[in-house]
């Protein structure tokens, strides 16, 4: 059987309507974030040196704590707690559904859906404990890898990011869009850093599973939005997708 790895994503996603610079960056980008979840996870389980590295940075962050900056940061977490993305994203479903935009709704369940599953079963499975009682600024019940706040982040942040950018045709707009969805995003990684909740690696593992889904997310939506005509088939490139 031969396999041909460049041609799989334009014949069973994009189907030639977009040109072969951009599925070359998203095949490369999928690749890197899924090596990333792989190279941490098999660290976690197989070596202490992540582990002292982790716990050396959480130490340090631990004793520059301030009661002002812990508190702003605990409200930047709030943001990416299960019950507010939960929350955010039925809303986000109800208003695409009224707008008629089916497909998109379809990618976020899709997203969202996988990203919760996914690092609950990674939790389970692999049950790494959290940092030290005494330097958590609250408590967590579940386990510490991969960080379900960093990944629903990026994961529900990042596809209203890709829905605003895909709706304006100004480019300040999407550049405005894009790096303050990144800010963002990067805060409520690091704010779990900082409340002593999640260690560094947790973190950058979320980052990299949520990035997974939201690109499976907006090549799902691209899939649909082909075949149901959404997107004409030329060779004019979107930037996003």
């Amino acid at each position: 059987m031969n396999l041909n790895l460049h041609s799989f994503p334009k014949k069973y996603f994009w189907q030639k309507a977009l040109p072969e610079s951009s599925i070359a960056i998203f095949v490369a980008v999928f690749l890197v974030l899924l090596i990333i979840l792989i190279v941490i996870t098999f660290f976690i389980i197989n070596s202490e040196t992540l582990t002292r590295i982790d716990n050396a940075l959480v130490i340090f962050l631990f004793s520059a704590r301030t009661p002002f900056l812990a508190h702003v940061f605990y409200i930047i977490t709030s943001f990416a707690n299960q019950g507010t993305i939960l929350s955010l994203s039925a809303i986000m479903f109800c208003y695409l559904y009224f707008k008629k935009e089916i497909i998109f709704a379809y990618a976020l369940v899709l997203i969202i859906a996988g990203t919760e599953i996914t690092f609950q079963l990674m939790k389970l499975f692999i049950n790494r404990p959290r940092p030290a009682a005494n330097i958590a600024y609250y408590v967590e019940k579940s386990s510490s890898f991969p960080s379900g706040h960093s990944a629903t982040a990026i994961a529900f942040f990042g596809f209203v990011a890709y829905y605003l950018a895909r709706n304006t045709n100004s480019k300040n707009k999407k550049v405005l869009v894009t790096i303050f969805t990144t800010l963002f995003v990067l805060l409520i990684g690091f704010s779990r850093l900082y409340l002593g909740v999640h260690f560094l690696s947790d973190v950058i593992a979320g980052f990299a599973l949520g990035g997974l889904w939201l690109l499976l997310g907006i090549a799902f939506n691209k899939k649909l939005r082909l075949q149901t005509g959404k997107v004409h088939r030329d060779s004019s490139p979107e930037i996003y997708f």
